[in-house]
């Protein structure tokens, strides 16, 4: 036991610069996976982008042969190499291919289309052979397993590119011409025979330069977010500490002092011990949401600023990847919303203020939180049976507190029904009253009940019949709160192993 005990001391004295070296080394193994999951990713974008260019290529030659130089032949149009030296005729598929090519290089800067062979026409013997190493191993491969493709990302030309290459086979319509062609080199050529290869040579350095700059900057907001995180832990702590050395010395003189008295100033004591949690947790709520909002709304205008300047980019050029970004700030910024709501919340419970309430749908808000719950429902085994009336009028409230009230009475339910072995159900329904006057929210579990004894103290802060570390006794006093701020009453009925039914009214107005 005591070598637990200075463990756990050694943490709490050093745990500040464990929080700051785990955060160190979090971001460090953040960016180095973060760097190559964006170079991997743009691989594979290239790579299915480049694979489908040769398809397109493929077929366009495909057509060309099939609609144009087969129909144009019987006219005496002439299909040939030099075909800009002479009046009637048109390019062979191959020559059109490499003419294709040179426009793409100059449409797509360092982009490039080529068409090699181990038997190249005699006019294209210089450049029509493999002129490094990559095309003559693609060469090699691909006569060996033609149906493959073969690629590499490699420096090319000073450019870190993609270098795709697939076979280029013989065609039956091709066939004829090659084997009979008085300057053909090879004379026995057969369907599908690998003719050569066809490379596309894709630049991506820019892409990648340009991805990795939108990323750094949507990395820099995570990183931002974890070091705001950070400080405001390490300042919690620290004013943590300050209150425990405080409470500390304040418990021991007033135990002292309680010592010397007599037995009967024990519950006077449990009184005001009980007053202290009340005020500290007040303060500590309103110092954390003081503390939250001004980071919090930072955040938010950054995020909205890399949105605006993503659509900017996204207007000049169709970029998935930026989509993606896009989608995930939303996210990003939809949260952070949610959380500044949620520090109101904190607030609102931490002193009395205005709630802002409008219009509202209670089975939005009921389906809301049953969202929120569906699977902890399912964890435990739980039916839900829902009867929510479809002819609600509209109430005025605040459809995120009164959300919050139904998840505190779902997990109240599921901790009560958690104790029994068969038969959970929990029904929860909506309707109006029988006077017309109220509109009533019933939920009603087949849990463990409450004792009498309890029922008095239910809505106490601090009160819990729950077992130790599973619950801090406030959930039916903001429960209580918030019911009392929207006008309304709450009604509870229970008995020890026969459930619980809880029905609130709220006012139509």
């Amino acid at each position: 036991m005591k070598s637990i005990y200075s463990i756990r001391e050694f943490i709490y004295k050093q745990i500040i610069p464990i929080l700051i070296i785990g955060y160190l080394m979090f971001v460090f193994i953040l960016v180095f996976f973060w760097n190559h999951i964006s170079q991997e990713t743009i691989k594979i974008v290239a790579l299915q982008g480049v694979t489908a260019r040769s398809r397109l290529l493929e077929e366009f030659r495909t057509i060309y042969t099939s609609e144009v130089v087969n129909k144009v032949i019987p006219y005496g149009i002439e299909v040939t190499h030099d075909y800009k030296l002479k009046e009637k005729a048109i390019p062979l598929p191959a020559t059109f291919t490499i003419e294709l090519g040179k426009r793409v290089a100059t449409q797509y800067k360092n982009a490039e289309v080529k068409l090699y062979s181990d038997y190249p026409f005699p006019w294209r013997k210089k450049e029509g052979g493999p002129q490094d190493k990559f095309e003559s191993e693609a060469l090699r491969y691909l006569r060996k397993y033609p149906g493959k493709t073969f690629f590499r990302f490699e420096n090319y030309k000073g450019q870190y590119s993609l270098r795709f290459a697939k076979a280029d086979k013989m065609r039956e319509s091709c066939v004829a011409c090659h084997n009979t062609h008085p300057q053909s080199p090879k004379k026995d050529w057969k369907v599908n025979d690998v003719r050569g290869v066809l490379e596309i040579l894709f630049p991506i350095e820019p892409v990648l330069q340009k991805t990795r700059s939108l990323l750094y900057k949507t990395l820099f907001l995570f990183v931002a977010i974890g070091l705001v995180g950070l400080i405001i832990i390490i300042l919690l702590i620290n004013r943590f500490r300050d209150e425990r050395d405080i409470l500390e010395k304040i418990v021991k003189q007033r135990t002292q002092d309680l010592e010397k008295t007599n037995q009967g100033l024990k519950e006077t004591q449990s009184q005001l011990l009980q007053m202290g949690k009340l005020t500290a947790m007040g303060e500590l709520a309103a110092g954390m949401a003081h503390e939250l909002t001004q980071p919090l709304a930072g955040i938010s205008g950054f995020t909205s600023a890399m949105i605006s300047d993503i659509d900017s980019v996204a207007a000049n050029e169709s970029n998935k990847l930026l989509k993606d970004f896009k989608t995930d700030l939303e996210i990003i910024l939809k949260e952070t919303k949610r959380m500044t709501i949620l520090i109101d919340d904190i607030r609102e419970f931490a002193q009395i203020s205005t709630t802002t309430k409008e219009k509202i749908d209670i089975n939005q808000s009921i389906l809301a939180a049953l969202n929120l719950f569906t699977e902890q429902l399912k964890m435990h085994n739980i039916i839900l049976v829902t009867k929510l009336s479809s002819d609600l009028p509209l109430m005025l409230g605040n459809l995120n507190q009164l959300q919050q009230v139904f998840i505190n009475l779902f997990t109240n339910a599921r901790d009560a029904m958690s104790e029994v072995s068969e038969k959970r159900i929990l029904t929860v329904s909506s309707n109006k009253s029988k006077d017309q006057k109220f509109i009533e929210v019933i939920v009603e579990d087949s849990g463990v009940g409450i004792k009498n004894t309890d029922m008095e103290k239910i809505f106490e802060p601090f009160f819990t019949t729950k077992r130790a570390q599973k619950g801090t006794g406030l959930g039916m006093s903001i429960i209580m709160k918030i019911i009392k701020g929207h006008n309304g009453e709450i009604a509870l009925s229970s008995k020890p192993d026969q459930g619980t039914k809880i029905v609130l009214s709220f006012p139509i107005k």
